[in-house]
């Protein structure tokens, strides 16, 4: 019974706002932490293996579970045809917000190939190599 998919609870219209808060909420957050990735890029070897590898668990989980929203959002518009334009808005959010985790992803997984648990299976010859190449940004503090 655990690996029996769950499904969905289909909301009224009455949750379009409480749906519009938790899209904003998951963008700014989001975006956040993109910013916070962004800065890591050119200092990679400050993050380690579990960093990178709970961000990818938490942001592809987040992502799978994105479907939901779209599919919410779907129905809404079938059963209201007279809030199109505000429906059409939510899902420029839900697609913000989806964008954001797709971009976080992108960066982390660039982000691995560099962290400090990769540069220490490096023997010193290799890590100059790859430093004087280019292939690993040279360290910034």
């Amino acid at each position: 019974m655990d690996n029996e998919p769950k499904k969905p609870i289909w909301r009224t219209i009455e949750f379009l706002p409480t749906l519009e808060f938790l899209l904003n909420g998951g963008y700014e957050s989001n975006l956040k932490q993109y910013n916070l990735y962004l800065e890591a890029k050119d200092k990679p070897h400050a993050l380690d293996d579990q960093i990178i590898d709970r961000s990818i668990k938490l942001f592809t989980s987040q992502l799978d579970d994105m479907w939901y929203y779209e599919k919410q959002i779907s129905r809404w518009k079938k059963e209201n045809p007279d809030k199109q334009l505000q429906l059409d808005h939510l899902f420029a959010k839900y697609e913000r917000f989806k964008e954001i985790t797709q971009k976080i992803l992108a960066l982390v997984d660039g982000l691995k190939k560099h962290t400090i648990n990769r540069i220490l299976e490096m023997d010193d010859i290799e890590l100059a190599k790859k430093t004087m190449s280019g292939e690993i940004p040279f360290p910034k503090f």
